[in-house]
């Protein structure tokens, strides 16, 4: 065609868009006739959308409406000239009437619009055209106004800054990045970096869920900068009788939670029900305060020092001439200390700088299984025991035992041979 095309183009419900060919002006966007309404309130109701928009316009060949079929080719550029394309559309066979056409499934994809400037170039080819016309200049993407605040680095103001309300799933928020997937700070005494609340009274919910892919980041990063004050960095809650206000979990072996602080601070501090009164507490230095009492699935007080190898739990145990811990081999050895200790409820000297390398636990005192032999006569509850002949067994003791022989008490009996009984240490 000889003459000059124009067409006037708009993206609904999202963009306002005025395009124009040589000489001629582009035309001025209108306002759309429906405005779109928030849902539920103050909150968001979220819906899943794909990225596809329709886009209308109006075509003109020398200021007379065309009739008929073309086709179009949209390319989305990052500059009004030069730049780079960020994506091309083709879409051939449109219908045109009155110049006007609908092109229901304009699709540059999820990552093509971050907030960033855009252009958008049209190339259009109608029956009898050898070729696409370009038309110029590019026509600059123009948000509706009250997206703005959605902006890369936009500002929210407001009383409650951002509310989300989820229908039908069970995460209110998903953050997820490389290096921070939420950051929140609070420079108020009394305020919360992140403050996540999950009300539901069973099941699995978040109130804040942050994941990080990369390594080196945070999933969940709160800081509060408040000076002096109650400030959180971040507070979990739940409602639920079977609920966590935080829950950790390392699926890898490693870390479930780790915490620091100064050495004058506490790691860990843990309140009774008012909230004021501590009840357990862990300092900077590793110094450990409890109100209560310790309850371990062991029995007996241990501490770790060195030994031979080849010892098993059980043996009773001798200072050798090295120092190190051996099995005993005589009757009413003097040089006994004790016994191998099964599972210690309690174990001295296993720090975490400590170096548990060639050491043993040595039962120095409660319940431990011990092994023993009948070759003094049988053993009855309540007996005294001493090293027997056979290495690494206790047996009866007797009446009079020498002084410094005595390991401990029978608390079960065994009327021949050899075998494992429990036994409580009483070093004499």
């Amino acid at each position: 065609m000889k003459s000059k095309w124009t067409v006037v183009g708009s993206i609904l419900a999202v963009l306002l868009l005025a395009l124009a060919v040589g000489p001629g002006q582009a035309q001025g966007p209108q306002p759309p006739t429906e405005s779109v309404q928030p849902q539920g309130g103050a909150g968001i109701q979220a819906a899943l959308v794909g990225t596809a928009f329709t886009y209308q316009g109006q075509l003109k060949s020398g200021g007379n409406p065309v009739n008929g079929t073309c086709d179009f080719q949209f390319t989305l550029y990052d500059a009004a000239s030069g730049g780079t394309s960020l994506g091309t559309q083709t879409k051939t066979g449109v219908s045109v009437t009155n110049g006007l056409f609908t092109i229901p499934d304009l699709d540059f994809g999820a990552g093509a619009f971050q907030g960033d400037a855009r252009w958008l170039q049209i190339e259009v080819k109608c029956a009898g055209d050898p070729s696409y016309t370009t038309l110029t200049p590019r026509q600059a993407l123009t948000a509706a106004p009250y997206a703005l605040g959605l902006r890369p680095n936009a500002t929210v103001i407001g009383g409650s800054g951002i509310i989300l309300t989820l229908d039908g799933g069970n995460i209110g928020l998903t953050a997820s990045s490389t290096t921070y997937g939420v950051w929140g700070q609070s420079a108020s005494t009394g305020g919360r970096g992140v403050y996540g609340l999950a009300t539901a009274t069973s099941g699995w919910t978040y109130g804040v869920r942050g994941e990080i892919a990369g390594t080196g980041g945070v999933g969940v990063y709160g800081w509060a900068t408040a000076t002096s004050g109650y400030a959180y960095g971040v507070v979990g809650e739940s409602d639920s009788a079977n609920g966590y206000g935080g829950y950790f979990y390392n699926g890898a072996n490693g870390v479930a939670l780790c915490a620091e602080a100064e050495t004058t601070g506490d790691v860990l501090r843990v309140y009774g029900s008012n909230g004021s009164d501590i009840e357990f507490r862990v300092q900077g230095n590793g110094e450990v305060y409890a109100d209560g009492n310790f309850h371990s699935g062991g029995a007996d007080y241990a501490e770790l020092l060195p030994g031979v190898e080849g010892l098993q739990p059980g043996d009773v145990l001798v200072i050798g001439p090295d120092g190190r811990l051996t099995r005993s081999t005589r009757p009413y050895q003097t040089s006994v200390v004790g016994v191998y200790s099964t599972r210690p409820g309690f174990l001295g000297g296993a720090g975490d700088d400590a170096d548990p390398t060639g050491k043993i636990p040595l039962a120095i005192m409660g319940v431990v299984p011990v092994k023993a032999s009948a070759e003094n006569g049988p053993i009855r509850p309540g007996d005294l025991l001493v090293a027997s002949a056979t290495p690494g067994h206790a047996m009866r003791a007797g009446p009079n035992p020498p002084q410094g022989t005595v390991i401990g008490k029978a608390l079960e009996g065994l009327e021949k041979g050899t075998g494992v009984i429990q036994m409580l240490v009483v070093l004499q």
